[in-house]
Parts: C-alpha cells; structure tokens; sequence
C-alpha cells in the first residue's frame, strides 16, 4: 500500500490574470455603458495561435469558432450592462 498525497490543482496554477473597462454602445446600445471583464487563466501555447490563425484564413469567424469550440478554455469573458 502506498501512502502519498496528490497537490490540489489550484495550487498548481497562478493566480488568473483579469482585466477590466468600461465600453460604450455604440448604434441600438447609444450611451449606454458595459463592463468587461477578461478572466485569463492561462495564455494559449504557440501551436494553438497558430491552429486559430490558420482557421480564421480559411474559414474567417466561423472557421475559427469552429477552431474554438475543439479547444479547453483558457479564459473567460463577461458582459455586463449598466
């Protein structure tokens, strides 16, 4: 039998990077104002760019979407309105 303990995984990882601002609508959203906030938790490798990149010359926004939705997450953004 073999005793040992396993590190949990929020100490394997850095604290997220977040970055916030203020945005103002433009078009139907005039004046309005919206908070973003961009939660990285990680930046994507060199490899990674590249696969995006190749999707969106080929097949532009939904090539790269599509890219995307093959990935894991490395971060988060969230929209709120005021």
């Amino acid at each position: 039998m073999a005793v040992g303990s396993i590190p949990s995984l929020s100490q394997d990882r850095p604290k997220p990077e977040i970055i916030q601002a203020v945005a103002m609508g433009t078009s139907t959203q005039v004046g309005q104002q919206f908070h973003v906030r961009l939660i990285i938790n990680e930046y994507s490798t060199e490899e990674d760019r590249q696969i995006l990149i190749e999707a969106f010359e080929k097949g532009k926004n939904q090539g790269l979407v599509n890219a995307l939705e093959k990935m894991r997450a490395v971060g988060r953004i969230a929209i709120e309105a005021r």
